[in-house]
């Protein structure tokens, strides 16, 4: 790497020389530690005289009035200006974007050579960088609702003499096209320095080297900020910033620390923050910093999880013990033995022997151990918390079955200086000339790297298969340099700290050390137990190394890699991954993949669980290899190659989906499947759609867990498509080639009166073979003695019917519809399944009228249930208590969404009207009354015992003056389920 201390240094005194020149103004800002220098040209023919009141900004403006409030009209696009966008040297001075965007150069110079933008730029000199604005020793200043794009560095506020005060830096956007554009030089998004009483909130800031950092601070907030990426810190104090308050910050995919606070930063108080997918969460170097409600989720390293316990194998046997531990500390990085600490795991299994206790060296750790019962993918969540603040981790297991994949990376270069386009990593790596990248696809031209020290090529892309176990790289690279060279790999973050030890080896050295020559050199790693890949954003931290390790070069001499078209070099990289299921690709790397497991009712479906409680976007597709089932609860994409894509969506916590049992198989394209109703034990009623990428595709379909020898109609958006007969085993085998748009399928239970077959059945009762010209024998009779309204059930089943005036037998969907109907099971008739299956299936049985109202398990709102099963919402409580008094409450029941479909929604109620089937006695008087669309009509104590009306469900006391219906005709014997 380059020495940029001496060289900054150095350089120092002829940069400020070089810039008091005559038809300028050099204002110069140097903070001794990190070198930073604001240069800030002040060209007199931008010079801006402001007036009292709104002026317009134009790019490369320079301030000088005070308390002048400034604004953008439009968009600014100061490209090929080769200019800081705005320069501010007044007092009181308020710029506010209104929303407005200014841009800039970067994207620019990092397309082509530097000095046809911006002559004089060199990425390791801020004098020479482009910024979006600038402020030197200005009071009370505002920036606001300002997007900064595309410049070197975006808002840089800061002071050459005594400190300033009053700035406001707020609602302020800042993203840069060419993230973490240099490795050790960081161009902040925000640099504030030398300031006192100042704000720093609701700024959005991403693709900036350095998000945010605060240089000798004083009494100042740092607020409500969202930070994204970032090489070096998200947040970094530093130069004795002293009782800042840094609170309620989201902190986001910082490759180094999501925060940064430097010893000496003294009286800080951290409230609050979020800090998410970062390499580490907190690095903390001053023993006063209080920590205060932060949270820290699925960061690589966390500093409440003592990351110096040794990690354990992850690739497991089914049936094996696995043991686990780890370290408690508190968010300061201390021991702390009184932490509390969750242990959870996915597939939900029995955590045994969980305790705590102290390690060999006094260090406080907890241990335990689980059971792997069933193969897939495990999931352990660890979360500590030290009274205040919590950590959440990850750490992923893989039971039973692997299967390998080698995946061959290619060095790829940024040419010499600058890079080439697409060529840039943009998951977090380090950028600029001391960072290449491996690609899956080889160069098309000779490509070089290079550097004083080391040269450093990082994954840029995800491999198929990527939650596995790393095992082995093999490297074979062209290089060139002959003093000492070693090439090591690094694994940015995991147990054992930053650098995993022992890997770094020497390789063959060119054969004439005076040449200078290309030669090649290969490297192989291989034993790589514990290179686990828990977050699939993991891949993006390891790298390889080579060069000599942290000795400079002589000054004509630089460690150089090649990537050759006509022979590149290439890392190959063999990984292993479970597959029970093989999960192929994870479009959202956010989306956390905690479990994907066969069933263990059914090892041909799968379950999957995911957790987007932490992802910014909460749709991700999940491929699963060799498989062709579709998911409940999400879009599932069954392409002709043989794969599935789970396409989830509002996945914002953890989130399960379970497949269904039916394969789907188009011989082209693909077919997105949404699975709307499956019942798998009372009606067998199963309905879903399916949309083709082509209109000629022909899928078939293969139906599971039907009921053997029952027949079915396949509708295809309402009509019929084919009435068959299922096998033995209860399968449906059919074809669909009627051309494609969306469509809706649906099987249900021939509903013709009588028991349909094939002719090849008739022949063959064991013959699976289907018939689109089905024979229809003669109607039957209700069997035996069975008479409509008998409730009946199987010998063999827990279902419970009842007959209808069809024939039918229809379903009671719950036992609290049942209960809705009879007092216990005593009239219940047991009968054989051969009457069973001689009886079609009708429809599942709605919740009588009159008795519970009804809710969905997903949504308040609450319905009274009339004749036919519809629905009549009550619109607020004092409704409720109106009709039923203060235990309404009681009456409601929950209803599964797989059967909210058996309702129809009709009109809310009206205030003064009881629902049609409502049974009420009223206040002082006896009799009992059935409510009939407004009507009251009478029911003697014979209707009422042949109906088998409940106490329990009569509205009793009820205020005439309030419910005062007209009298109808006497009630009468009414069938039950004349409705159902």
């Amino acid at each position: 790497m380059p020495n940029l201390k001496k060289k900054k240094e150095s350089h120092l005194e002829e940069v400020i020389k070089d810039k008091m020149v005559i038809g300028f103004v050099a204002v110069v800002l140097v903070v001794s530690i990190n070198f930073l220098v604001f240069s800030v040209l002040l060209d007199n023919n931008r010079q801006k005289v402001g007036a009292q009141g709104v002026n317009f900004l134009a790019c490369g403006d320079v301030i000088l009035t005070p308390g002048t409030t400034w604004h953008l009209a439009g968009n600014l696009d100061c490209t090929g200006m080769g200019t800081t966008g705005v320069t501010v040297v007044a007092d009181n001075v308020t710029i506010d974007g209104q929303g407005y965007t200014i841009d800039g150069d970067i994207k620019d110079v990092f397309a082509g050579d530097a000095s046809d933008f911006m002559p004089g730029y060199n990425e390791y000199d801020p004098t020479t960088w482009q910024w979006g604005v600038v402020a030197i020793d200005v009071n009370n200043l505002t920036i606001k609702n300002l997007h900064v794009a595309n410049f070197f560095a975006g808002i840089g506020v800061g002071s050459t003499g005594p400190n300033i005060t009053g700035t406001t830096i707020q609602n302020n956007t800042i993203t840069n096209d060419v993230p973490y554009n240099l490795s050790f030089v960081t161009p902040p998004g925000i640099y504030l320095a030398a300031s006192e009483s100042s704000l720093v909130t609701q700024n959005n800031i991403s693709g900036m080297g350095s998000p945010i950092i605060l240089d000798g601070i004083l009494n100042s907030t740092i607020s409500n900020n969202d930070i994204s990426g970032g090489w070096a810190s998200g947040i970094k104090l530093q130069n004795s910033s002293i009782n800042l308050t840094i609170e309620n910050n989201n902190i986001k995919s910082s490759f180094k620390v999501g925060l940064t606070i430097d010893g000496g930063c003294t009286g800080n108080t951290v409230r609050g923050n979020n800090f998410v997918f970062n390499r580490k969460d907190i690095s903390n170097f001053e023993a006063s910093t209080v920590f205060i409600d932060n949270s820290s989720s699925h960061n690589i390293e966390s500093v409440m999880i003592g990351e110096w316990v040794p990690d354990i194998i992850r690739n497991i046997g089914l049936g094996d013990t696995v043991d686990f531990q780890f370290g408690l500390m508190d968010a300061s990085e201390t021991f702390c033995p009184t932490c509390t600490y969750t242990v959870d795991i996915n597939p939900t299994v029995i955590l045994n022997n969980i305790t705590q206790g102290v390690d060999g060296s006094g260090r406080p750790i907890v241990e335990g151990s689980f059971d792997a019962t069933v193969a897939g993918t495990y999931s352990l969540q660890i979360s500590v918390n030290d009274g205040s603040n919590t950590t959440y981790r990850n750490k992923m297991f893989y039971v039973n079955s692997t299967g390998s994949e080698s995946s061959t990376y290619y060095f790829r270069a940024k040419e010499d200086i600058y890079p080439r386009a697409g060529f840039d990593s943009t998951h977090g790596q380090p950028k600029g000339r001391d960072d290449g990248a491996f690609l899956l696809t080889p160069p098309v031209e000779d490509e070089t790297e290079l550097c004083s020290k080391f040269v450093l090529n990082t994954v840029d892309e995800l491999p198929d298969y990527p939650i596995g176990l790393v095992t082995e790289q093999n490297l074979s690279f062209w290089h060139k340099e002959t003093l000492g060279l070693t090439a090591g790999l690094i694994r940015f973050g995991g147990n054992g700290g930053s650098w995993d030890p022992g890997i770094s080896t020497g390789i063959t050295q060119s054969p004439d050390a005076n040449t200078y020559v290309y030669s090649s050199g290969e490297a192989v790693f291989s034993g790589l137990t514990n290179w686990v890949m828990d977050y699939p954003f993991s891949w993006y931290l390891m790298s390889f190394q080579f060069g000599r390790i942290w000795q400079p070069a002589p000054s004509d001499r630089f460690p150089f890699i090649q990537s050759r078209s006509a022979s590149p070099s290439t890392n190959v990289i063999t990984h292993v991954y479970p597959t029970t299921p093989a999960v192929k690709s994870i479009s959202n790397s956010e989306i956390l993949l905690l479990a994907a497991h066969p069933s263990i009712v059914n090892p041909l479906l799968n379950t999957i669980t995911l957790d987007g409680s932490h992802a910014s976007n909460h749709s991700v597709d999940i491929t699963i290899d060799s498989y062709n089932y579709p998911f409940r609860n999400a879009i599932t994409r069954i392409n002709s190659d043989g794969t599935a894509t789970l396409k989830a969506s509002n996945v914002t916590s953890k989130t399960t989906f379970d497949s269904v049992n039916m394969a789907i198989t188009p011989d082209s394209g693909y077919v997105d499947t949404n699975i709307i109703t499956w019942d798998v034990g009372q009606s067998y009623y199963k309905k879903w759609s399916e949309f083709g990428s082509l209109s000629g595709i022909n899928t078939a379909h293969v139906i599971f867990d039907m009921l053997p020898y029952t027949t079915y109609d396949i509708k295809v958006d309402g009509a019929l498509f084919v009435r068959l007969v299922s096998n033995a085993s209860g399968e449906i085998t059919f074809n669909y080639d009627g051309g494609y748009s969306t469509h809706v399928f649906e099987v249900q239970n021939y509903s013709g009166g009588g028991i349909v077959v094939t002719e090849d059945m008739l022949a063959d009762p064991e013959s699976d073979t289907e018939s689109k010209e089905p024979v229809v024998l003669d109607e039957i009779s209700l069997p035996g003695d069975l008479q409509i309204g008998n409730v009946i059930k199987s010998a063999s089943s827990n279902s419970v019917f009842v007959i209808t005036s069809e024939g039918k037998r229809n379903v009671f969907s719950h036992e609290n519809v049942f209960y809705s109907y009879f007092t216990s099971f005593e009239n219940i008739i047991e009968v054989s399944d051969d009457i069973i299956s001689q009886l079609p299936i009708g429809k599942n049985i709605t919740m009588r009228p009159g008795t519970n109202m009804i809710k969905l398990q997903t949504n308040p709102s609450v319905y009274a249930v009339e004749p036919g099963g519809v629905l009549r919402m009550l619109e607020n409580e004092a409704m409720a208590v109106l009709f039923y008094g203060e235990n309404w409450a009681q009456r409601v029941v929950d209803v599964s969404d797989a059967f909210w479909p058996d309702y129809i929604e009709g009109d809310p109620l009206e205030t003064a009207i009881y629902s049609t089937g409502t049974i009420l006695r009223y206040l002082g008087n006896g009799d009992v009354w059935y409510i009939e669309e407004g009507i009251a009509r009478l029911v003697s104590s014979e209707i009422y015992e042949i109906n088998n009306y409940q106490e329990k469900y009569v509205v009793s006391n009820v205020m005439k003056i309030d419910f005062n219906y007209a009298p109808g005709e006497d009630l009468e014997v009414m069938h039950m389920f004349k409705d159902n």
